[in-house]
C-alpha cells in the first residue's frame, strides 16, 4: 500500500482501527480530477471487514508470500477472498486482479508459471509479477499494470 500510495498520490497511507483490524486508506484526484481511493486491509482475519473491502474495489491485488512454509497459508487467505467476492456477487476475475508473488528469493527454484498454472489463472486476465522480499514492487510492476488494467476498463 505505501509503494502505490507514494507513486499513485505522494501521500502517506491514513491507517485506523476497526476492532481487531488495521485499515489503510488513501485518497487523491487523479487525471481529470476523478477521486481515487485506495484501501486495503493490513489484517484480514474478519470476513465483514474483507467484504466491506471487496464492495468498492475497483480491483484487487493479492500478494502471496511464496516462501514453502506460507504457501498453505497464502492458498487458505486466496480461497477466503474468493468467498468473500462471491458474497459481494462477483468472481475474482470479473474485476481487474492481480497476484503479486512475494518473497521469491526465499523459494529457491520458485517458478511462478507453475504456481499461476496450479492456481489455474488465465494469463490474459491476470496480472502477475514476482517480487523479492526486500522489494514490495517496482517501476512497471505489478501495481503499474494493474492500475492500467483499471483505466483501460473504465
Amino acid at each position: 500500500m505505501s509503494t502505490a500510495a507514494a507513486r499513485r498520490s505522494g501521500v502517506a497511507p491514513e491507517l485506523s482501527r476497526i476492532g481487531g483490524i488495521t485499515v489503510a486508506r488513501v485518497a487523491w484526484s487523479g487525471p481529470g480530477g476523478r477521486p481515487c481511493l485506495l484501501r486495503g486491509l493490513v489484517e484480514d482475519d474478519h470476513p465483514s471487514a474483507l467484504d466491506l473491502t471487496l464492495r468498492e474495489s475497483d480491483a484487487i491485488l493479492f500478494v502471496m508470500d511464496v516462501q514453502p512454509d506460507q504457501l498453505r497459508l497464502g492458498w487458505d487467505r486466496l480461497m477466503a477472498v474468493g468467498e468473500s467476492a462471491r458474497r459481494e456477487g462477483f468472481e475474482l476475475l470479473d474485476r481487474p486482479f492481480g497476484m503479486q508473488y512475494h518473497g521469491s528469493d526465499r523459494h529457491p527454484g520458485f517458478d511462478a508459471g507453475q504456481l499461476d498454472a496450479w492456481l489455474g489463472f488465465p494469463r490474459d486476465r491476470v496480472v502477475c509479477g514476482v517480487t523479492p522480499s526486500t522489494q514490495a514492487d517496482h517501476e512497471g510492476g505489478v501495481i503499474d499494470r494493474l492500475a492500467e488494467q483499471v483505466r483501460t476498463r473504465a
